[in-house]
């Protein structure tokens, strides 16, 4: 009885193959894909065995097989961007390791985050421009953005979705490639700490606020005051409007860059596109509200050799490990390097811990390194289990990846502006605040120019925050407790350990 290896199991990285011969192209395009996919279970990394059925039997094949066979699995390697890496002889059969070209991905990335109440289109308006999917008029179109099962069921975005399109600029005398990032934010308030994280965490180049009909004019100012405060270009898109008289709310937003849509129409969907492209959003606005940002603020410089990876997104997978998602906002990681993570705040105060990065991944794309301002994920591993098992049991989200301690602080000073609170802000008074990735309980302990602050004032005020944070100068913060109230900018940080808590 020849010798029977353990059946094919349909997931993971290893193919069994009992030869790969006379190939048609549509069998081609077939192995493609699942050479992709095995690549992909993999991490990056796929073994095929030929010579050996689905069911572990061995097939002794012929000197003719064996060689178009090892042809033809170099052709589909080279054919999706991966190299046969080793080919080993074991008895009958042949185990072929796979791997993918990693890359050094060069390219500009232009983020854009889409606000607006739920319900306007935004999914389905961000599905019809990358995923070439036509609307229904039902919303069948933004199913394929959707991350959570609730989202398929109520139709609510509650996370933070990233789709992208690529454009290449050959204008010039070297073809740029662009990366248009649409962003896809939360329209329920109750998701509001996503949605605000998406606005200051991931950097964006423009705001595209998604309104119809029923859209509320007092939401329209909020969102104009908002960008305005964060100094970020609006672009207002008109949805849906083959379903309704557009003059009535036109005169309202006459003031500002906007443009009409209809998905299921396909109206106006590539001129929309051309404006992320040429970068033509007016960024003036009709607004009085100036914040302070000259040079008399500390701005905090970051060093050239710093590292920082701000993580956005935590998740475990049992073959891979602990996945982490978010933006390089300094220096470069690299496949296989050493870095710290955290802060992971315990019982003795806030820590930083060993972890190795076994693998980088760039739109789905692997890479051996992750330059400064893109997105990206990463597969880290920890080298002490004790570590591992504290964070996995806790999952945070507003830690980093670095080369090195990130400086913690627990009192802030900064620029507030009080806007729609409706009672007087007083000393003593507990307020929480969103900014990049942090949501941070604060007690106000000072106001420089006063007892109180008003309505529409603005003061310099001081902050204890309920726990030790990574900040930095010229961050800025939203005051939100049900509605935004307020804003301001951070300008001074220092660290009270006797106050200070993890």
């Amino acid at each position: 009885m020849s010798k029977k290896l353990p059946p094919e199991v349909e997931e993971g990285n290893i193919e069994y193959k009992r030869k790969l011969c006379g190939l048609t192209k549509y069998r081609n395009i077939q192995l493609q894909s699942q050479m992709k996919w095995r690549i992909q279970e993999g991490n990056g990394c796929a073994i095929y065995l030929i010579g050996v059925d689905d069911d572990g039997s061995i097939v002794k094949l012929n000197t003719k097989d064996r060689k178009e066979s090892l042809r033809n699995i170099k052709k589909i390697a080279k054919n999706i961007d991966a190299f046969v890496e080793n080919i080993e002889f074991k008895s009958n059969y042949y185990e072929i390791t796979i791997k993918n070209n990693f890359k050094n991905i060069d390219f500009y990335e232009k983020r854009i985050v889409f606000l607006g109440e739920s319900n306007v289109g935004k999914s389905t308006l961000i599905s019809v421009m990358t995923k070439n999917i036509s609307d229904d008029g039902n919303g069948s179109a933004r199913l394929a953005l959707f991350n959570h099962k609730h989202e398929m069921f109520t139709g609510v975005t509650s996370s933070i979705s990233i789709q992208y399109f690529d454009y290449k600029d050959s204008s010039k005398v070297n073809t740029k490639e662009y990366k248009i990032v649409l962003i896809d934010l939360p329209g329920n308030k109750k998701y509001k700490k996503t949605k605000y994280f998406g606005l200051q965490g991931l950097d964006p180049e423009l705001v595209v606020y998604v309104i119809d009909n029923n859209t509320p004019l007092n939401k329209i100012k909020e969102c104009i005051n908002l960008t305005k405060f964060l100094k970020l270009p609006l672009l207002i898109v008109l949805n849906k409007v083959d379903l309704y008289d557009t003059s009535s709310i036109k005169r309202k937003i006459q003031n500002c860059d906007f443009i009409e849509t209809s998905c299921t129409q396909n109206f106006n969907i590539t001129e929309l596109q051309h404006k992320f492209i040429k970068d033509n959003i007016n960024t003036s606005s009709n607004l009085d509200y100036e914040i302070d940002d000259s040079s008399s603020l500390l701005s905090q410089i970051l060093l050239e050799d710093d590292i920082i990876f701000q993580i956005y997104e935590v998740y475990h997978l049992t073959d891979l490990g602990l996945i982490v998602s978010g933006i390089q906002l300094a220096g470069e990681i690299k496949d296989k390097m050493k870095v710290k993570l955290g802060p992971l705040y315990t019982k003795n105060g806030p820590k930083f811990v060993d972890v190795n990065v076994t693998s980088i991944h760039s739109y789905e794309i692997p890479c051996n390194i992750l330059h400064t301002d893109h997105l990206g994920t990463m597969v880290i591993q920890f080298k002490d289990n004790e570590a591992q098992k504290e964070f996995t049991s806790k999952m945070p989200k507003s830690i980093y990846l670095c080369n090195y301690i990130l400086p913690l602080y627990d009192h802030i000073k900064c620029q507030l502006t009080l806007t729609n609170h409706v009672t007087n802000l007083k000393v003593g008074q507990q307020i929480q605040i969103f900014t990049r990735n942090l949501i941070i309980e604060c007690i106000l302990i000072d106001i420089e120019n006063g007892k109180i602050i008003k309505k529409n004032e603005t003061n310099i005020v001081t902050l204890r925050l309920a726990k030790q944070c990574y900040l930095r100068t010229l961050d800025k913060f939203i005051f939100d407790d049900g509605i935004i109230k307020g804003w301001g900018v951070i300008y001074k940080l220092t660290i009270n350990s006797a106050s200070g808590t993890g």
